[in-house]
């Protein structure tokens, strides 16, 4: 039975536009994504969808009102993400959204975690994800030479490149970097579960806060 969204009954067109985004995923997953993202005991998984659910939903999301969410910006690099809302986020519901990833995140040695569990799903373009290696060597082969802005990262890492169609379901203590070719900027949507943790940054093996690890650094990065 198809999943419809709490709120559906609000009768809001992005509201019923996002219920389609997740059943679209769910079925052609074979998963319920609305129970894996409110699960804090996920597992890392990877999926892709066909051209035609992508299409399908790129045509749905095109045709309601979003609601803009802060777009992550610097002084120094100028705008990093615009990011529009199709389901707001609360305290026992998933979320989603729209993210247009204009550049790579900024120029760091180390990774970054999310608060919630999530789910991105590339409906446009493309982008290089840095995670932890499980071999303990580091492998950044994967990403072109002219897009390699840290040579070496404070913990051994390996590149995956995240192509359209692709789908890839993360815990909340999972940890990433994300680099962009400007010439190929990703569209994705980006689906997430009620706050669990709070995130930062891992360097020498701590975490570090998100608001003490930024305090120095010229950028807003809102979750």
């Amino acid at each position: 039975m198809a999943f419809v969204y709490p709120e559906a009954n609000k009768n809001t067109k992005r509201t019923h536009v996002a219920t389609f985004c997740f059943n679209e995923v769910s079925k052609h997953l074979d998963i319920d994504i609305y129970e894996v993202l409110m699960d804090r005991f996920t597992v890392h998984c990877e999926h892709r969808i066909g051209d035609t659910q992508r299409m399908s939903i790129i045509e749905h999301v095109s045709l309601c009102t979003k609601t803009p969410y802060l777009t992550i910006s610097s002084q120094e690099n100028g705008v990093y993400m615009h990011r529009d809302w199709l389901i707001e986020k609360s305290t026992d519901k998933p979320a989603a959204r729209l993210h247009r990833i204009m550049r790579s995140d900024s120029e760091r040695d180390c990774l970054h975690n999310h608060p919630w569990v999530n789910c991105s799903v590339i409906l446009e373009g493309e982008y290089f994800e840095v995670i932890p290696s499980d071999n303990g060597e580091s492998d950044l082969s994967e990403i072109p030479a002219h897009l390699c802005d840290v040579i070496e990262y404070n913990e051994p890492v390996k590149a995956i490149r995240r192509k359209v169609g692709d789908v890839v379901i993360r815990s909340n203590n999972e940890r990433h970097r994300i680099i962009v070719d400007p010439a190929n900027k990703p569209l994705s949507l980006f689906m997430v579960g009620p706050k669990l943790d709070e995130w930062g940054f891992f360097k020498d093996g701590e975490f570090i806060h998100h608001v003490d690890f930024l305090k120095s650094e010229d950028s807003s990065a809102p979750q």
